[in-house]
Formats: C-alpha cells, sequence, structure tokens
C-alpha cells in the first residue's frame, strides 16, 4: 500500500466537500478526477499481472469489489431516500430508484437520473463499469504494451478526438456527458492505470530523496494552476481535461516520492492521516447528504457556522458508519466469499 496516496484522498475528498457548500467551484472536478486516476493506478498495482492470467476468475474479482461498494452505497441510499422523502418532500420515481440501486445511474444523461438518490453515488456507478472491463483493458494492454507507437498513437488520437467533441459538444450536454458518462470517464481511470505502468518502470530507478520532493511540490502545484484556472478555461474543458495532468501528475509523483524518500510523501505517511484516510470513502458517501439535513435543520445557519456544523456532522457519522457498519459488514462478506465453496 501506498500511504500517501491513501492520505491525499482525506484531502481531495474535503475538496469535493467545499464545493457542494459552493466554496470551492474547481474542488468537484478536480477531486473526482483524482480519484478516478487513482482507482485506475490502484487496480493496476493490485490486480494487473493476476488479471491477465488464464486461471483469473472475473466473477470472484468482482464479488470483492461489490463486498466493498454496495452495503454502504444501498445504506446511504435508504438514508437519502429519507432526507429527500421527509426533509425535502421530495419523491424518487421507479425508474431512477431502481437505476441507483443497480449503480446503473450514470448511463442515463438525465439529472433526474445520474443526480437521483444520494447524489455522489453516481461515481460508484462509473466505478462499477471500470471495475468490470479493467481485466479486458489489461489484456489489450499486454497486447500491445511493446508496440509503442499502436498505444502512443491510438493515445493521441484519442485525446484528440475527445479535444475536438468537447470542443464541438454544447455546454449544456457536458456535465451529464464529460462529468458523469463512465464512456468519457473511462479515460481518467485508464490515466490511472497508465500512471501505474510508468511508476513499474521508474520505481527502481536512482532517485533522490530532494529529486522526488521536488516532483511533489511541482505536482502539487500543478493543481493547484489547473484549479486557478478553472474560471478561466472553457467549461466543458473543467470538467475532465484540466484535471488529467495535475491528477496523473500527483499520484506519479507521490507514489515515487513514497519509494524514494520524498518529504511531503513522508509527511503524508504518519499514522495520523491513516485513520482519516480510512474514513474518507463514508464521508465521501454521507457528507452532500450532511449538508442537506443540516441546510433542513438549521436553515438560519450561514458562514462559518454553517461549515463547521456540516463538517462535524458528516466527520462523525462517517465514523460511525465507517466503524460500525463499513467495515465489519466488509469483513463478514469476505469471510463468507472466502468459504464458499469453489465451483
Amino acid at each position: 500500500m501506498i500511504y500517501s496516496l491513501q492520505s491525499l484522498r482525506v484531502v481531495f475528498a474535503l475538496c469535493i466537500f467545499f464545493h457542494h457548500l459552493d466554496l470551492f467551484e474547481a474542488g468537484g472536478s478536480c477531486g473526482v478526477s483524482f480519484f478516478l486516476v487513482l482507482s485506475g493506478f490502484v487496480l493496476a498495482a493490485g490486480y494487473g499481472e493476476r488479471a491477465v492470467q488464464p486461471d483469473f476468475s472475473w466473477k470472484a474479482y468482482m464479488q470483492k469489489r461489490m463486498v466493498r461498494l454496495l452495503p454502504v452505497h444501498w445504506l446511504t441510499l435508504l438514508l437519502a431516500l429519507w432526507v429527500h422523502g421527509v426533509l425535502r418532500g421530495e419523491q424518487l420515481s421507479a425508474g431512477p430508484l431502481v437505476a441507483n440501486a443497480l449503480l446503473l445511474q450514470s448511463w442515463f444523461p438525465w439529472y433526474g437520473y445520474f443526480f437521483s438518490g444520494n447524489a455522489v453515488s453516481w461515481y460508484l456507478s462509473d466505478l462499477m463499469f471500470f471495475y468490470a472491463v479493467f481485466p479486458l483493458l489489461m489484456k489489450g494492454w499486454g497486447r500491445v504494451h511493446r508496440k509503442y507507437w499502436l498505444w502512443g498513437g491510438g493515445g493521441l488520437l484519442l485525446m484528440v478526438l475527445y479535444g475536438l467533441f468537447q470542443t464541438r459538444l454544447p455546454e449544456l450536454y457536458g456535465n451529464q456527458l464529460l462529468y458523469i458518462h463512465p464512456l468519457f470517464r473511462l479515460l481518467d481511470f485508464g490515466l490511472g492505470i497508465l500512471c501505474y505502468r510508468i511508476y513499474s518502470r521508474l520505481r527502481h530507478r536512482s532517485l533522490s530523496s530532494l529529486q522526488t520532493t521536488c516532483l511533489e511540490g511541482a505536482a502539487l502545484l500543478s493543481m493547484v494552476v489547473a484549479c486557478l484556472l478553472y474560471s478561466w478555461v472553457p467549461l466543458n474543458a473543467t470538467y475532465a481535461l484540466l484535471f488529467w495532468i495535475p491528477s496523473a501528475w500527483v499520484v506519479l509523483a507521490f507514489a515515487l516520492g513514497e519509494q524514494h524518500g520524498g518529504r511531503i510523501s513522508a509527511f503524508l505517511r504518519h499514522k495520523a492521516w491513516q485513520k482519516p484516510a480510512a474514513w474518507s470513502f463514508s464521508f465521501y458517501m454521507v457528507h452532500l447528504l450532511c449538508i442537506r439535513m443540516v441546510d433542513a435543520w438549521m436553515p438560519g445557519i450561514h458562514g462559518g457556522m454553517r461549515i463547521g456544523v456540516t463538517f462535524l456532522f458528516s466527520a462523525l457519522l462517517a465514523v460511525l458508519l465507517y466503524e460500525f457498519f463499513e467495515r465489519p459488514v466488509s469483513a463478514y462478506l469476505r469471510q463468507r466469499l472466502q468459504k464458499a465453496p469453489k465451483k
């Protein structure tokens, strides 16, 4: 496990939190891009070699992924139904409810689907698709990874086509396609896989602590610059394209930094970060619902008081969700899968 990357989950989860509080406009895009690139990197690190083996079981692999995501998703979906139905007087129709339950909502390019229920779970819908196709991506990579002209030229062509599409796409449709739709966000995930391939080639190179620290600092600076440019670039570019290079740079820089003694990654490896990193998924899943609950219960609260109360409420609920539901339920289900007879 690369602990500094796990710790960065906390930072980017907070970016998304402040975005939903309308305090950091770029926070949603930079946070989502980072998490998608990181997911591709982590999955390539954990399953890249196994996924191409003849005895690889796609079913067992997907069961492990679902055990990680579905229990928390379903529980927070129930909470969302209560928040929207009781506190806000909104009803979720059967179509979006079924799509949410099956994590298919991001495939439907309508706000009433992909932002229904617990709105942030559209990310899980994308992630489940990426998990499903990951073995195919790795097998395809295995066939062409030494044909540099093929994957290099193909990747460049794909980026050019994406750039042309996003410049011609009406901004009205940018959010539901460029930001939400799995087929478009697959590029972020694939970029994470590429980052791991580069990392696997560079991690044994001789790099000094100073070099990797500078690389980490430059990566963070690139993310800050992208956030500053957020309001100045075309809207469609802000959904993903603007943050591809910074997100990939951050993931690669901190992976190498932990390997070669980078000072910033050493700070992020401190044990004080590890518990918040473990809670970050639960925090992501409940924070928007907490914002809506606080706004419904305390409509007169504003400014710093609203931020503080909402953050404390989100953090407390995330800790309770992780310690008393996410962790024990996942452990129980993993144990059951291990005991299940092999077919």
